[in-house]
């Protein structure tokens, strides 16, 4: 597993000053000019060292072991005007720093090669000794991570390759909008410490099953970025980027937001009720996933429990791929083709039956209505969060769902009702809340009362305890920090007020 440097952010306050600060030295060492350094390369070399140090212990932060920074070494991959390249860091001072990383001692680095069929293997860069054992001796801290400038892609394909290409946004007063809001959005969630309410052993489990995924998940890591498609600023735009849309669903009822349990609410039969209301045609009645199929061993419809649950979920997947399928490449997986072979179905049946159902669907197939359709959804995405961020109520999303903690469940309804029919004109149909699920149950003695030992050593070792206390220790540090500064501003502010009336009085 590699972190790239790409998505290395700093900490506001760092808990690696003194190594970052050993790191410049040793650089500053390496100078081979009497000159008096420039303001912007003395710059430009604390920053190498900061993201290499802070990189390196976000990688570390991560619930897969052993992942490495990864970081290019050809000056190709630098450039200070390019969006698609390393902008933030100088190459020169890069190079310079990882060799101090080496002779320190602090890194085991394997650097990059191309191989024989000229395929680029990236530099990987693994903490050791010293700089390893500050990093056990700090463990899992929660840390405020300084967002960046908020990140609008547009995507297309190329005609002739279909190879996905990128383009920087267009300067124009909509896309400075959607980046503020974005930028507003990504600095509130990073004062907030979400993590997964589970026992270690339980993240071990994790950590397995997302390097089979090749994931990498970092608990501070929750800037979003907001991707749109076909070259369009109207197709797509959902929001991406945050840890938690990346675990596995069954993971999700786990989330924490600053220790919290937390409810997620789901609007019901999103884009087939959006795919009516923006056409102007009346919704049908009923479960719109429904095929109408009954079984004669359970005739009463109920989508909560087999053998419909696993039908209503492949005529959900099929109906939605085929929004979004323009160029008509969707197949059913393994999983859902022997689903689909159980009801004596296939792909065409599917569809067929979807069509017979919904004509409108038919009518728009291999239109491109699906990324139109993630559009509007993102735009109620947004409204969602800007709207409780105003009442500082934290609130992540998964796509078309949104979790805030549990107390806090019936102002998300709220937002959720006024942004959809803000954007639509139209009432939604919401989903009950999700049930919140914890690996931490209260133990009880022999007697019936409650082992209140038993409960403190489970809670006193466990990474998510330790990560939530850790931002709670850290906000203490800055608002005493903060108090400080004030504090001294106004005694300057006082003095300066007698100063003046002594000079008034002489």
């Amino acid at each position: 597993m590699e972190l790239n440097i790409g998505s290395v952010l700093l900490p506001r306050f760092s808990l690696l000053s003194s190594e970052r600060q050993a790191l410049e030295q040793w650089c500053e060492s390496q100078r081979k000019s009497w000159y008096q350094d420039r303001s912007k390369s003395i710059i430009s070399r604390q920053d190498a060292c900061a993201y290499l140090i802070e990189g390196l212990y976000q990688a570390w932060c991560c619930i897969t072991p052993k992942t490495a920074l990864e970081i290019p070494l050809h000056s190709s991959s630098y450039h200070s005007s390019r969006f698609d390249a390393i902008n933030h860091l100088s190459h020169q001072f890069v190079l310079v720093a990882i060799d101090g990383l080496e002779e320190l001692g602090w890194a085991y680095i394997k650097r990059g090669y191309k191989t024989a069929d000229g395929k680029k293997v990236i530099t990987r860069i693994l903490p050791m000794g010293p700089l390893l054992l500050r990093f056990q001796e700090l463990g899992l801290q929660w840390q405020e991570l300084v967002q960046s400038r908020p990140k609008i892609l547009i995507r297309n394909k190329d005609p002739h390759t279909r190879k996905v290409m990128q383009k920087p946004p267009p300067d124009s007063s909509e896309v400075k909008r959607m980046q503020r809001n974005l930028h507003a959005i990504n600095c509130f969630l990073a004062q907030q410490a979400i993590c997964l309410h589970m026992s270690n052993e339980h993240f071990k489990d994790l950590g397995r099953e997302l390097s089979r995924i090749e994931f990498t998940l970092i608990f501070t890591h929750i800037t979003l970025r907001r991707i749109f498609s076909r070259g369009s600023l109207k197709k797509g735009g959902r929001f991406y980027g945050g840890w938690w849309e990346g675990i596995p669903s069954k993971f999700r009822p786990y989330l924490t937001i600053n220790g919290l349990a937390t409810g997620e609410v789901d609007f019901s039969e999103l884009h087939p009720r959006l795919l009516y209301l923006l056409n102007n045609q009346p919704v049908p009645t009923g479960d719109l996933y429904d095929d109408g199929w009954r079984s004669p061993e359970f005739p009463e419809y109920n989508a909560k429990l087999e053998p419909y649950l696993s039908r209503r979920k492949l005529f959900k997947t099929v109906f939605n791929a085929t929004l979004n399928d323009e160029e008509g490449y969707f197949r059913l997986d393994k999983a859902q083709y022997l689903t689909a072979k159980q009801f004596g179905l296939n792909l065409p049946k599917i569809r067929q039956i979807l069509f017979r159902k919904h004509p409108l669907l038919k009518q728009l197939y291999r239109s491109g209505t699906g990324l139109e359709l993630q559009f509007v959804d993102s735009q109620i995405a947004e409204k969602v969060m800007l709207s409780l961020m105003e009442r500082s109520i934290p609130c992540i999303p998964v796509h078309d769902s949104f979790l805030v903690p549990r107390h806090q469940v019936s102002e998300l309804i709220s937002a959720m009702k006024s942004a959809f029919e803000a954007v639509t004109g139209h009432s939604p149909a919401l989903k009950d809340v999700e049930p919140f699920a914890s690996d931490f149950r209260i133990p009880f003695k022999a007697d019936g009362s409650v082992d209140h030992q038993a409960m403190f050593s489970m809670h006193s070792s466990a990474l998510h305890d330790n990560f939530v206390q850790s931002r709670r220790a850290e906000q203490t540090r800055q608002t005493g920090a903060e108090e400080r500064v004030l504090e001294s501003t106004h005694n300057v502010k006082k003095f300066f007020t007698i100063f003046r009336k002594k000079q008034k009085k002489s």
